[in-house]
């Protein structure tokens, strides 16, 4: 995704279940045991797995290898978690996880279990394993611990690059590696008698050196490597207290969270909270212990929601005091999201010169040369999928005017439509709800230049819907089509500085790909963004509003006209039927008649409203509001009852939007944490908090006897940092 993706992954903590070891006598060596629920504990090291099919390392409650799993290149890239037939099963000191492949013959199963001293970590494939396709069992060993520091493979002492460098070559076919040589902690030792491979993931631009064991190939049904993890004095169990460092408002909920290992003892729960003359203005003691099966702490909570007086206050616990935090009327003010307008989002803008004053980094305009049309039948980077390429004016390698408008990919420098759509939708809303009108910076569109800090008497929030539509007015065809976005493959997706990654003119080699396959997902995307930002843009940028009414209004009918094509793409659905495929039509059509008034979008919806009583709001089809194929039709319901007349319609949207609102007030009333297994371990996961947040707010329109308004704090307090295992958080 652009923009949101990161924006939804820069305050997230990572929801993985936690566990430390039991104490023992100080100085004592532990060892390795299997605890229930599949966990594999080593003094203050614990082995866990997850339903998604990832494996975990923890040491002292915190990640240290985050997501190992199976990976590979069938259907241009598969995860653990995209497998199909899935089973997942926990047994003391064992977990088992099985999957299909979608589309293949092929069937994954990955063990970890106690085997002595060590972790036997199998996999065992069923079906032909094709030809020159890519797979392994990948463990990231994160550059923050291990970079420049000396390892041994098979006896032979090597470094592991501080920077990266695409001439290093690391050894292969180790049987036996031990990880860090300088720090006894993080010397983790991998031994595998078919051979482990070593790479360098910063050439995806992830901070992770890779550890890789390949799938069974060559008639073999299983491989297996060992983990021995470092035999340390055991030290007594970690515990934690976790409370909102934002602070709290009056009128809401206020809480801390106490945790502590599993199968350790409970710490003292005397607490208090403290002002800052040092009164203790409510002591007590933590709640009953709280579990919850899928996350592998214990957890109690301290309640102090009645204090309602303004101030500074900290906890005192057992294990210590927390740092000082307001109680005061709103904690979710303006500066909160200030940083994210004036330099994140512009940082990632594409096709632009970006500066900032104050010292703040910015980078040279890039990829003046988008983009070329990629051939037919080719699988590119990060989902990207070139299909028949029918139906377009280009022909292979052909040139086409892209180099306008849009914001880079998390971490890479990609422009698809869903995630451009979503970051435009998203902008938009928020100025014609908000009106927000901060000016602190200056764009000039001709001369694609942006600079932070320089105010030109236009919302900064216009500027970047501006910059979002100019890009989408140009993936669209004459007819209406919508391309699915561009890529490029090395090296030019990373490495080089932004102004060097290509030489800025067509044809020559280094051009970014066009992907120009029709999505019809991503068509309703591209109508619904244009829209909105139709609406947002036409006080102050009337011609370009306009344009963008005309594009959207020329999307919906082509998708109208043509045959649905769902396929897999950068951020489309492989397939979207019955059902989950009205509710993404009455999405566009919802946002078309809001922006228009034309009676035409409102008999879309009454046409296809019988689809609604029987739509399922839950897991597995889209329950929220998210990037890539936005397909969550209950906001969008939501804002759509004021504008309908009595009658049977409205009924059903008012029906419609009451059972979602029921659906999140449920989802959000668990505790301690208000997440479910499924958003437990996935990078990215506060984005669920940033969805209900954004759902709530409209749904409580619809149904505010259901949904109350204060309903997704935890959520809120979530993506400023409150929630378990580590409470760090970019603010």
């Amino acid at each position: 995704m652009g923009v949101v993706r990161k924006l939804g992954t820069a305050a997230t903590g990572l929801a993985i279940a936690v566990l430390g070891a039991h104490a023992h006598a100080a100085g004592a060596r532990t060892v390795l045991k299997g605890l229930p629920n599949g966990l594999i504990a080593q003094g203050p090291y614990l082995f866990c797995g997850d339903e998604e099919g990832m494996m975990h390392l923890l040491y002292n409650g915190r990640p240290l290898i985050h997501g190992m799993g199976v990976f590979s290149g069938l259907n241009g890239y598969t995860k653990p978690r995209d497998l199909t037939k899935v089973s997942y099963t926990k047994e003391t000191g064992r977990v088992v996880y099985r999957g299909k492949v979608r589309g293949h013959e092929i069937e994954f199963e990955q063990s970890a279990a106690v085997a002595g001293s060590r972790i036997r970590v199998a996999i065992r494939l069923l079906g032909e394993w094709p030809e020159d396709t890519w797979g392994s069992f990948q463990i990231l060993l994160p550059v923050s611990e291990y970079g420049g520091a000396a390892y041994r493979a098979d006896g032979k002492r090597h470094v592991f690059p501080a920077e990266h460098t695409t001439g290093h070559e690391f050894p292969g076919g180790i049987r036996k590696l031990e990880c860090h040589l300088g720090e006894p902690h993080l010397n983790l030792v991998f031994e595998c008698e078919q051979g482990l491979g070593l790479g360098d993931h910063r050439r995806f631009n992830a901070p992770y050196y890779v550890v890789s064991v390949g799938v069974p190939k060559g008639g073999r049904e299983e491989v297996e490597f060992f983990i021995t993890l470092p035999a340390l004095p055991d030290v007594p169990p970690w515990r934690a207290v976790r409370w909102s460092h934002i602070g709290y408002p009056i009128a809401g909920e206020k809480f801390v969270i106490l945790e502590w290992p599993r199968n350790s003892p409970r710490p003292g729960d005397a607490v208090r909270l403290v002002d800052r003359n040092g009164k203790a203005v409510r002591e007590g003691t933590f709640s009953e212990t709280e579990t919850v099966d899928y996350m592998q702490d214990y957890y109690a909570t301290f309640d102090f929601s009645d204090i309602r007086t303004p101030g500074e206050y900290r906890i005192v616990w057992s294990g210590g005091k927390t740092g000082w935090f307001p109680i005061r009327k709103n904690v979710f003010e303006d500066r909160l999201w200030h940083g994210t307008l004036d330099w994140f989002v512009p940082f990632q803008m594409c096709h632009a010169t970006v500066s900032f004053k104050g010292g703040v980094q910015g980078h040279p305009e890039c990829h003046r040369d988008d983009g070329a049309r990629v051939a037919a039948r080719y699988a590119g980077p990060d989902g990207f999928v070139s299909y028949e390429c029918e139906g377009t004016p280009y022909g292979e390698g052909d040139h086409i005017p892209l180099a306008r408008g849009g914001w880079h990919d998390a971490g890479d420098h990609d422009l698809n439509v869903p995630a451009q759509s979503f970051t435009v939708w998203m902008l938009s809303l928020a100025h014609e709800e908000f009106s927000l009108d901060r000016d602190v910076s200056r764009l000039d569109v001709d001369a694609r230049t942006f600079v932070g800090g320089e105010p030109d008497g236009i919302a900064d929030v216009v500027q970047q819907i501006e910059w979002g539509a100019l890009w989408l007015l140009r993936v669209q065809q004459q007819d209406g089509r919508v391309y699915n976005g561009v890529c490029a493959n090395e090296p030019q997706r990373f490495h080089k500085p932004l102004g060097k990654l290509t030489d800025g003119k067509p044809g020559t080699q280094d051009d970014r790909r066009v992907y120009v396959d029709y999505h019809a997902d991503a068509q309703l995307n591209y109508a619904i963004a244009l829209a909105a930002a139709s609406r947002a843009l036409k006080s102050r940028r009337r011609e370009l509003a306009e344009r963008c009414e005309k594009a959207a209004r020329k999307a919906f009918r082509y998708f109208q006209k043509n045959r649905e094509v769902y396929r897999p793409g950068a951020y489309t659905a492989s397939e979207v039927k019955g059902k989950e495929r009205d509710a993404s039509v009455m999405a566009a059509a919802v946002e078309l008649y809001l922006t228009t008034g034309t009676d035409d979008y409102l008999r879309v919806v009454r046409g296809l409203a019988d689809s609604l009583p029987g739509l399922n709001l839950d897991w597995p089809l889209p329950r929220a509001t998210g990037t890539g194929g936005f397909r969550y039709v209950a906001p969008f319901l939501a804002r759509l009852v004021p504008r309908l007349r009595e009658g049977k319609l409205k009924d059903t949207v008012i029906e419609t939007c009451r059972r979602a609102a029921k659906l999140k007030a449920d989802r959000m009333a668990i505790r301690p944490w208000p997440v479910n297994w499924w958003h437990s371990g996935r990078w990215g996961n506060s984005t669920t908090s940033l969805a209900r947040v954004f759902d709530t707010y409209w749904l409580t329109r619809a149904a505010p006897d259901v949904l109350a308004p204060d309903a997704p704090l935890r959520n809120m307090f979530w993506i400023f940092g409150l929630h378990p295992t580590c409470d760090t958080v970019l603010v």
